[in-house]
């Protein structure tokens, strides 16, 4: 025996057949839903919220609005309604991981200084000659500073516009540049902070632990003035002590965050690195995370990637940063992926060829920013005669692209080709 509710549910149904066939076009049903939303598809970000999107783009009739369906008056028209739902869309990005492959277009030259062999590349594509082999470079203002393995232990030299060394100084491994590149830092091995710019080298404090520098935050000059200038300078102490900041006004100590690690420093004071001590078991997680200094807390937090150092950690607007997955292998990663620097959201994976199999392309061992929107990308793999191989890829962070960029380097030795500004 049917009820007053089924009789209502049989009422509304035939009354919402009745005016569905009335609508001019065709009706939509469940799978043209379907079809519909897997076409609005975005490649930067996976968010709860995407399938409401994709819904919110599909035009439904308006005799489907709750006021038709029980008897009262009629929606409005827009008076620009939108597009027939029988039109389809744009096709936009497929989703899924970028793909270095060899096959790719070749693209124009970088847009950075960088160090290929004994030559200095600026960012015009003048060739400056070197005397010596570099593995590392950074910049102040005209001057670049340039690191060298030496007898015993590791220089960096002063050089001048032409290449020339105006300085040499010990370092502990590491230079790095402000993010205008005006001011470069570095620790010696007695523990001296020290840093370059306006043509002059000052130290900032001296501790008695050697300290190995991973940012340098400040521009034009690290020392004080009235203006507000000075300089901030972060950096990893040897063994599990916790990284430190040495400022400008000579003082060094531990920052918050609660870092076992330190691997960039963006001008906005976001911090990122390593959050857990690494574990003697290699199935241990470590979960690294993205800290701001300003608004005193934590961003995020993962266990599933790991950061990489300096200047190719956030990009230059701080809005992304490159991780690689915390498992890979000594080899190098053969992924990376850039996770939005606040939500810690991915918004791109990047993957050499054959990633997945055991016969992949190579290996990636260096990355760096180009511009807000661009990612140079070396890669690693053997040719033919087993020689290391490098191929050099510039990615398009938003649009997907992917380009080689200069040619593929098979000269092998110690010291890496194009080796760009860090």
């Amino acid at each position: 025996m049917s009820t007053p509710q089924d009789n209502l549910t049989e009422q509304l149904g035939r009354e919402l057949h009745d005016r569905g066939a009335s609508v001019p076009g065709h009706p939509i049903g469940l799978g043209d839903v379907k079809r519909t939303a897997g076409r609005i598809q975005r490649r930067r970000r996976v968010a709860a919220g995407a399938v409401v999107a994709a819904a919110a783009a599909i035009v439904v009739p308006t005799v489907m609005v709750a006021g038709n369906l029980l008897g009262g008056d009629a929606a409005p028209q827009p008076a620009n309604p939108g597009p027939s739902v029988t039109e389809t869309p744009e096709p936009a990005p497929v989703d899924g991981p970028i793909v270095l492959d060899a096959d790719v277009p070749q693209g124009a030259d970088p847009r950075l200084a960088y160090l290929a062999g004994r030559e200095l590349i600026d960012s015009a594509g003048n060739r400056i000659r070197l005397d010596a082999d570099y593995n590392m470079i950074a910049r102040a203002g005209d001057e670049y500073l340039a690191v060298r393995q030496g007898d015993p232990g590791v220089f960096v030299d002063v050089l001048d516009a032409e290449g020339a060394v105006i300085e040499t100084s010990r370092t502990t491994g590491e230079v790095v540049s402000s993010a205008d590149l005006t001011v470069a830092a570095w620790a010696h091995p007695d523990g001296r902070i020290l840093t370059r710019s306006q043509g002059k080298t000052a130290a900032l404090d001296s501790v008695d632990r050697p300290l190995h520098v991973a940012e340098v935050i400040g521009s034009g000059t690290c020392q004080e003035g009235t203006d507000g200038s000075g300089c901030l300078v972060y950096s990893n102490e040897e063994g599990t002590a916790p990284p430190v900041s040495t400022s400008s006004h000579g003082i060094t100590d531990v920052f918050a965050g609660g870092f076992q690690t330190v691997r960039a420093v963006s001008p906005e004071r976001l911090v990122a690195g390593l959050v857990t001590e690494p574990d003697p078991d290699p199935a241990a997680p470590a979960c690294s995370a993205v800290y701001d200094l300003k608004a005193g807390k934590q961003l995020f937090r993962t266990c599933d990637y790991v950061f990489e150092y300096a200047g190719s950690g956030f990009s230059p607007d701080a809005s992304n940063i490159v991780a690689y997955p915390q498992d890979a292998d000594g080899a190098g990663p053969r992924s990376i992926v850039v996770l939005d620097a606040r939500s810690g959201e991915a918004v791109t994976e990047i993957e050499v060829a054959g990633a997945n199999t055991p016969r992949a392309a190579g290996s990636i061992v260096d990355t760096t920013w180009e511009d807000d929107g661009h990612l140079l990308v070396k890669v690693e793999g053997m040719n033919a005669d087993g020689i290391p191989a490098y191929t050099m890829f510039r990615v398009g962070v938003d649009d997907g692209t992917a380009e080689r960029v200069l040619q593929p380097d098979t000269t092998g030795g110690e010291v890496q080709p194009w080796v760009f500004i860090d």
